[in-house]
């Protein structure tokens, strides 16, 4: 097998169209909005083999100080992408990748696939495979039997969300982008974090699926203020949930409950397969997308360490972290430094917050 660019965005969509597993990420249009915003540079590889395309390989390269590092992906609310192939080829383009790897120097890897692989076909390629986790909600059978599966409580806070006068509203959120930045700067300043997004990256982001034609955005209002908003995209059958804030003084609410059954509810009247939340690798976070009848759905994650100077100092940045990690435990047992929340959706109560916005 070997690996070469393809000729036009135009072609790349081509070939993604006879790939099943096929998400929104893999789309060109997200794939130029990384490109532009974060500054990776793009390489769109096409696996040929015998004169013919079996597969589609989109990779991000960049530096980060002395090293070049390859990864797909590589970016913010992006934790699929990989390489798009049978699975009888995957060792072939894993040989094929070293092969280009190698010709542009580069010093370390991570590759998140769609789903799981055979572990051992990434080992003897030299990869440490991570087993991770996605929640996805099965759309088949209607918004009736996808309701039936929610747990109770989520049932009685979508209800109660009602009751209360929660309004979902449809529509563009540009005019409400400093509303958002200032609800997810808060989200993450609770985990001792600083927010991925800035007005140049969440514009772009949004523009990237409004121009795609696959944008769902809504926002949350109560007592005549935006108290939430939320955005995805769809692609291939499957919706991918991307980002949420939301104000916590009114959490009383439950506009996430809300907005997500909003959400889903707008997958099953137009034929969506899948609702996908994304990370479910966190407990509370698994929790919450389980209450919405969401599969632990498990995908691979491989990383490689390619030069001898990487992975020195890979150990070293891995043990100055476990220092740090053991300080800050010390420090929260004597009580200075108070356990963050998780930067996603809903906290519910006796649960230590259930997901996260970013």
């Amino acid at each position: 097998m070997e690996l070469l660019p393809v000729d036009s965005d135009a072609e790349w969509a081509c070939l993604l169209d006879a790939q099943a597993d096929a998400t929104l990420f893999h789309t060109m249009p997200w794939l130029r909005f990384q490109e532009r915003q974060l500054g990776f540079r793009l390489f769109p590889l096409v696996g040929w083999r015998d004169g013919q395309a079996v597969g589609v390989f989109p990779l991000f390269v960049t530096r980060r100080g002395l090293f070049r590092v390859s990864a797909s992906p590589r970016g913010i609310d992006m934790l699929i992408l990989g390489p798009l192939v049978a699975p009888e080829f995957l060792g072939e383009l894993l040989d094929a990748y070293e092969d280009w790897a190698r010709s542009r120097g580069i010093d370390h890897t991570s590759i998140a696939f769609t789903k799981e692989i055979d572990p051992a076909v990434a080992e003897r390629h030299g990869y440490v495979c991570q087993r991770q986790r996605n929640g996805i909600v099965d759309l088949r059978g209607g918004t009736e039997a996808v309701y039936g599966r929610l747990a109770p409580e989520c049932r009685r806070r979508v209800r109660r969300a009602e009751a209360l006068g929660v309004r979902i509203v449809e529509g563009d959120l540009t005019p409400y982008l400093d509303r958002y930045l200032h609800l997810s700067a808060e989200v993450f300043a609770r985990s001792g974090l600083k927010t991925p997004l800035t007005r140049g990256i969440l514009s772009a982001m949004l523009e990237a699926l409004r121009d795609a034609g696959c944008l769902l955005s809504i926002r949350a209002e109560a007592e005549g203020q935006v108290t939430g908003m939320w955005f995805g995209g769809h692609y291939n059958g499957r919706f991918q949930a991307l980002n949420t804030v939301s104000d916590r003084s009114f959490a009383k609410y439950s506009m996430n409950n809300l907005m997500n059954w909003h959400a889903i509810r707008w997958c099953c009247q137009r034929g969506l397969r899948q609702f996908d939340f994304g990370g479910a690798n966190i407990k509370s976070l698994a929790v919450f997308k389980g209450s919405f009848g969401a599969a632990l759905s498990p995908y691979s994650n491989l990383v490689k360490t390619h030069s001898r100077l990487a992975r020195a100092v890979v150990r070293i940045m891995d043990m100055t972290a476990h220092r740090f990690r053991a300080m800050r435990f010390r420090s929260s047992r004597q009580g200075r430094l108070q356990p963050g929340a998780h930067p996603h959706l809903e906290p519910q109560p006796a649960e230590p917050g259930p997901d996260g916005e970013g």
